[in-house]
């Protein structure tokens, strides 16, 4: 299903600019990371590194989702963010379980 979503965004995005297919991949790379997926409920980016996104035009402004992040740096809170990746994925597995067995019925 994951190849199937990229290799169409690539397709509806070449049609634009046939030639920078490659420049267009990133993007369409970037789109799919930093998307919640409908079966987990969470993005990829979140799964793999333990956080959001911040897009970089939100790292030089102070705002509600950056002070957050830098909140997270801290001990306490380095730990608590450890258990909530642990149970994301946790919950990412039960709903992918669940959509894979509600589409073999």
């Amino acid at each position: 299903m994951t190849n199937k979503i990229l290799l169409n965004s690539l397709k509806k995005r070449s049609k634009r600019a046939k030639d920078k297919w490659l420049n267009e991949l990133s993007i369409i790379l970037w789109a799919f990371r930093t998307t919640s997926r409908r079966p987990i409920r969470v993005t990829p980016f979140a799964l793999a590194y333990g956080m959001e996104v911040v897009i970089p035009t939100e790292i030089g402004m102070p705002t509600v989702r950056t002070t957050m992040q830098e909140s997270r740096a801290k001990g306490q809170d380095l730990e608590r963010h450890l258990d909530w990746v642990d149970e994301e994925r946790e919950t990412a597995t039960i709903q992918m379980a669940f959509y894979q067995q509600r589409a073999m019925t």
